[in-house]
């Protein structure tokens, strides 16, 4: 149960931080723009941030 509400809290915090990115820049950029905007907001709300972290893949 503790965990829930910690991730709760998590999830409330990233979307709330996208949301306010979203509203701040309005539509039509790149996906590349948002999360250029996305990541410093998210450290600035004390979460770790990696942009374009690689991901093995195996087939």
């Amino acid at each position: 149960m503790k965990t829930d509400m910690k991730n709760q809290e998590l999830t409330e915090k990233i979307i709330g931080t996208a949301y306010n990115v979203y509203n701040t820049l309005g539509h039509g950029l790149l996906e590349r723009g948002y999360e250029s905007a996305l990541a410093p907001e998210l450290r600035r709300v004390r979460l770790k941030v990696h942009q374009e972290r690689p991901v093995p893949v195996r087939c």
